[in-house]
Order: C-alpha cells, then structure tokens, then sequence
C-alpha cells in the first residue's frame, strides 16, 4: 500500500516530472492523460508519495481522483478511464486478486 498527498506544491525531498501539466512524483511510474485532465480541474498540481516506494500501474488514479473530488485521502485502487464534463469514468482495478490478499480482505472501493 502507498499513501499519496494531493496538493499544490512539492512535498520537501521529493522528485518530479511534468506529465500532461501536473507534476508527478517520480516514485510514480505511469500516469494517464484522464487522470491530468481531473486534477487540474480541481486545482491540484503536484502529486506525492509519501513513502518512498515505487508504484508501476495505474491503480493510484481511483485513490487521486475520489481524493480531489471530495478533499479528503481516500483509499481506493482503480484507474481513471475518462474525465469528460465533470464526469469521471473509472476502469478495472488491475490485480484485484493480489490485492485483496495483500490487503488481508480489507474492503475495496471497486467500480465496474
């Protein structure tokens, strides 16, 4: 599990990229445009992990997405599909096998 902070400038000892307009912590590997697009909607421009760990999917979108629509950390796991008009459409969590046993059964937040 991995924790992100949302907000709008750099966490201190954090690296970053720009991808599509928002800066990225580095410890983030992949990144969809969808997921860009939702947080600069709501004014988010930086992206940081909190321990540093490597997160190589796109699972940390569901989490950042409910996170700057609502204001408040969410845990969530899934990837931000489109963002069009307000509206958001979420994908498949990827790896929910691995997951919920790696999470010891905790209930998900899925969308299908």
């Amino acid at each position: 599990m991995y924790s992100l902070t949302l907000s709008n400038v750099p966490k201190a000892g954090n690296r970053y990229h720009m991808r599509h307009g928002v800066h990225i912590d580095d410890e983030i590997y992949d990144v969809g445009v969808p997921i860009t697009t939702l947080l600069k909607a709501y004014g988010i421009s930086h992206v940081s992990v909190n321990e540093k760990q490597g997160i190589h999917d796109r699972s940390w979108e569901m989490a950042a997405a409910l996170g700057a629509m609502s204001g408040k950390k969410q845990f969530a796991t899934g990837t931000v599909e489109a963002y069009r008009n307000g509206k958001v459409t979420f994908g498949k969590i990827q790896g929910l096998d691995n997951k919920i046993h790696s999470y010891g059964g905790m209930r998900l937040k899925t969308v299908t």
